[in-house]
């Protein structure tokens, strides 16, 4: 019996929490984060964000990440593609290419 209780109550806070509308800045994120192949973005950003002109796709992050691998500075991707650009790649790759 308590654990039918604990199961239902937890159901309604995940049904809950998976209701929430998101804006264009959450999707701005969650494409990024898809990009950087977090589990769930993806399905997220295409269920949820289609309403929405996002920015920064896969195909903005992986244009920039070309770019930076042909040796891009900071301040050049920022002005191509954005001031958010570089959280499209990772602590390594930020360490490895990016020229300040």
């Amino acid at each position: 019996m308590i654990k039918l209780v604990a199961s239902l109550i937890l159901l309604t806070l995940i049904q809950s929490c998976s209701n929430k509308v998101l804006t264009a800045a959450d999707c701005e994120e969650i494409s990024i984060n898809c990009y950087k192949g977090f589990p769930n973005s993806c399905n997220t950003l295409e269920n949820s964000c289609s309403k929405f002109q996002i920015k920064y796709t896969k195909l903005t992050c992986q244009e920039a990440f070309n770019s930076l691998l042909l040796g891009a500075d900071k301040e050049t991707l920022e002005k191509k593609f954005g001031e958010r650009i570089t959280e499209c790649f990772s602590d390594k790759e930020k360490e490895k290419y990016l020229k300040k």
